[in-house]
């Protein structure tokens, strides 16, 4: 009887041990160092901040979307908040503007760059809402929706502030 209960109690504790909360960051987060380049400004240490990212990329049926970016630098690296506004410009209706809040997520590698930095944006419903580059400059370049850069002259970027 107390093999029985022994048995019992490490299959509960294995069982435990294999529940994973989930995590904000992937599994590839582990290449990150305490010595990161200047230009991954939203993985530095230290006390928690806002940086802003502004630009305007095109619109199909407006005359552009401007968007203001704010990420969140959180040391402890379990939750980073962002906020977005994206204003159309001069729509039928005039300028529309739209509000996301949620997490964001940082993982590594894009098809042909391995090393490249990219922040997916989630909305509280567990949707991607957006996903961008950081480049060598600290700007942010906006992907499409397979996660791929965006093959245009035009300018997809978002300037750090």
């Amino acid at each position: 009887m107390k093999l029985c209960t022994s048995l019992f109690a490490i299959c509960i504790g294995l069982l435990c041990l294999a529940c994973d909360p989930s995590a904000s960051e992937s599994e590839n987060s582990g290449t990150e160092s305490n010595s990161l380049e200047d230009n991954n400004v939203i993985l530095e240490t230290g006390a928690s901040k806002w940086y802003t990212y502004e630009g305007t990329v095109p619109c199909a049926d407006c005359e552009g979307i401007k968007m203001e970016l704010r990420l969140e630098n959180k040391p402890n690296k379990k939750e980073r908040a962002y906020e977005l506004l994206e204003t159309y410009l001069k729509t039928d209706e005039g300028n529309r503007s739209f509000e996301y809040q949620g997490i964001y997520e940082v993982t590594y590698g894009l098809e042909e760059e391995p090393d490249a930095m990219v922040i997916t944006l989630w909305d509280q419903n567990n949707s991607i809402v957006k996903s961008f580059v950081q480049e060598q400059s600290g700007n942010l370049t906006m992907l499409n929706q397979q996660n791929k850069r965006i093959k245009s002259p035009l300018n997809y970027s978002l300037e750090k502030k």
